[in-house]
């Protein structure tokens, strides 16, 4: 068995984009796992809304309102538990960074604890949902997987979470600081 990792089928439009996971390939004794890879520039502030950018092709573009994951299955229904595991193992790796290019604000902006918080309990039996913080705390790991195999459509509503270090203040305990609330659609579309 291989993983097939590549940056993420990204398209973008005026009210979303859209991520494509494909779906595994399997030929006998040999299968492929599907993962996609997203990277994205998180602007942080202290008064304005926080903005984010997504990695298309060579250039960070801004990203509008949504942002939805599509999870692609086996182009036939299947009960196929050898399948359906497979389908279980794809995944979608989101890397953000903190984007600190703005002068308005002057500090060492790091992602706090686990880099967000949800806005509400997001359903386990339809997927996954792990973060890390990496990087002293500039990065932030968010894996979806474990996309159940039949059609559905849930959304993983949550804020980021962030401090800023003021300059010439050293390192006292900072204020956390939380975006407005992006939301991710995790999604498979029926056959």
């Amino acid at each position: 068995m291989s993983v097939e990792e590549k940056q993420a089928n990204i398209k973008v439009n005026e009210d979303e984009v859209v991520v494509t996971v494909p779906a595994p390939k399997r030929n006998c004794y040999d299968a492929t796992i599907s993962t996609a890879v997203c990277y994205f520039k998180v602007k942080p502030s202290k008064t304005k809304l926080w903005t984010t950018k997504i990695l298309k092709g060579d250039e960070y573009v801004d990203t509008p309102g949504g942002f939805r994951v599509e999870f692609l299955s086996h182009q036939n229904k299947t009960t196929d538990p050898i399948e359906l595991q497979l389908q279980a193992l794809q995944r979608i790796i989101l890397i953000a960074e903190m984007d600190e290019d703005d002068a308005e604000n002057l500090g060492d902006w790091r992602f706090h604890g686990k880099g967000v918080i949800y806005c509400h309990e997001n359903d386990h039996n339809d997927f996954r949902v792990q973060t890390e913080v990496t990087e002293n705390g500039n990065q932030l790991i968010m894996t979806i997987d474990h996309v159940k195999d039949e059609a559905f459509d849930n959304d993983i509503a949550f804020r980021y979470l962030a401090t800023c270090f003021e300059i010439g203040v050293g390192q006292l305990p900072a204020p956390v600081y939380y975006s407005q609330d992006p939301t991710v659609s995790v999604r498979r579309p029926e056959l």
